[in-house]
Order: C-alpha cells, then structure tokens, then sequence
C-alpha cells in the first residue's frame, strides 16, 4: 500500500523507538513491534514482530581526576570540589562524617556542618557506554572559627590576697545563631596592691557549637588592685604619769586582715602639747603603721 510503518517497543528499559530508529538502553531481549492502521483504500496491516536480543559488550572505561581540596574554616559558603571523568559524565561525591560536611541532594554540592576532618569521595558509576570509574578520596580538614572579645578590658579591684582578675567584653564573630557561651577569667601578674598590674586572660568558650570555634586571648590588659583597708577595734589610750614628753601608749586589735597574711601593726601616738600640769588637756595623734611581713 505505500502506507507508513509504526513501530513500538515492548519494553521501554531495554530499547526505545523514535521513528524507524531504535536505541539501545540496557541489555535483554525486546520485541520491537511493527504496525499500519491502513486508511480507506487499505485495511490493516496484520502486526509484525521481532525480537532482539542486546546482548552484553564490553564497556569503555573511565577514570576520575580529582583535585585535593584545600582546608576550609567553619562557616565558608556551600562549594563543588573540582573532579571531572573521562567518560564526561557527572561526577558525584560522598561525605565520611556527616558531622563535618554534607552532600547536597544530586551529589555534587558540599555544606560544611562543623569543624573537623571528613573523607570526600568522588564517584562515577557508568552508563551502557562506560564501565563504573575508581573512586577517588581526599581528606576535607575544616578549621575552627576565630572569635575574639570586643572591648576588653580587665576591672580594678580591692585587695583579697589573690591574684584572680574579672575580665570584661563581648564575644564576636559567632555565626548562625551557634550556640556559644564566652566564659571569662584572668589573673593578675601578682596578688599584692599596686597600678597597671598586667592581667593574663584565660577565657574558654562553651555551648553545643563550641568545638566549632576557638578564640583569640585580648593582650595588654591592665589594672589596678587598691589597697584593703583595715580597723582597729576595741582602740585606747593609757593613762601615764608625766614625764616630760608627748608619747603615748595606744593598744588595740587589728582587724581585717586576709586568711594568713601576715600583717604587724605598729601603734604610736603623741600628744599635740605637755605639760607639768596634771589638770591640763592632753590632746593625742595616733600614728598607725601596717607593715605585711
């Protein structure tokens, strides 16, 4: 009749027709159907099969070249490692610790997650040309974050025998909403009083996304440690018979003084004027000397 020839597949995972052409998908037999609907000259044409048998041949093969990749800090944006086949074929990736990286949905993207190492996996599994590659491994190292304390800064105290510092500021640099804490503590060079004392900060991060940062000490921290002072209870002066000079005997008790430290204290005293006159005023300064031994 002239008419044109239908054909169909009878089992689309092994082979395809587009016109009068069949493509090969994977190996097996299928039956390739031929058909004419015939038209008002023409009745139908009776159905003719045939089957093809695909069989297996050797697959072309493929090798992977993938770069090593360089360490990353915590916090660097989604990125494709760079890995191509010789196949052409899309090359994906797979992560050892979900804990330091992932992989995106199609296997090519990575997130870093946390800090930390990770084994990346470059793959190509083949098609019905190419024979599955080698995969090929590097290790991903992922640094911790730097954070640093803004507006550092030690505060002054009164002595306490002890050479602990407070240390004041705020934590920076914290990303997505990490949960970090900044926990702040220092020392001073000495315990004794004096001025611009240098403090030594040691400052710690804690928090569920700690290990995912480290932190910078701030330097050159400076303060002051006053003085403590101390009283004398129970104080008095002691009456005396004149002798022609001003001294006077003043007792007391120290109070005040730190755990063990060893503190003399030292009591002397003088009258403003003497006098041979019994009943005359006798005015006393009390001179007090601390000495910590």
């Amino acid at each position: 009749s002239g008419l044109p020839i239908t054909y169909t597949s009878g089992d689309d995972a092994i082979a395809t027709v587009t016109g009068n052409t069949v493509h090969i998908v994977s190996v097996g037999t299928v039956t390739i159907y031929a058909d004419q609907a015939g038209d008002n000259n023409y009745e139908a044409a009776t159905q003719v099969t045939q089957d093809i048998n695909i069989n297996e041949t050797a697959l072309e093969p493929q090798t992977i070249t993938f770069d090593s990749i360089l360490p990353v800090t915590y916090g660097v944006a989604d990125f494709v490692p760079t890995a191509t086949a010789t196949s052409g074929n899309t090359v994906t990736f797979s992560s050892s610790n979900a804990n330091v990286a992932l992989v995106s949905p199609d296997g090519t993207t990575l997130s870093i997650v946390g800090a930390g190492t990770t084994v990346i996996t470059a793959n190509q599994t083949g098609d019905v040309v190419y024979n599955a590659a080698n995969p090929v491994s590097h290790i991903l190292i992922v640094n911790p974050k730097a954070l640093t304390i803004v507006s550092a800064s030690a505060s002054n105290k009164v002595y306490d025998a002890t050479n602990t510092a407070t240390i004041n500021g705020t934590l920076s640099g914290v990303i997505n909403s990490d949960a970090v804490v900044l926990v702040k503590s220092g020392t001073f060079s000495t315990s004794d009083a004096g001025n611009n004392i240098a403090v030594t900060p040691s400052c710690s991060l804690t928090g569920l996304k700690a290990s995912n940062y480290s932190l910078t000490q701030p330097s050159g921290l400076t303060a002051n440690i006053t003085p403590k002072y101390l009283s004398i209870t129970s104080a008095s002066v002691s009456n005396k018979v004149y002798d022609g000079n001003n001294t006077a005997t003043i007792t007391g008790t120290l109070n005040g003084v730190i755990g063990s430290d060893n503190v003399v204290l030292n009591l002397s005293a003088r009258s403003e004027e003497h006098t041979s006159e019994l009943q005359s005023p006798c005015n006393l300064v009390c001179r007090l000397l601390l000495e910590k031994k």
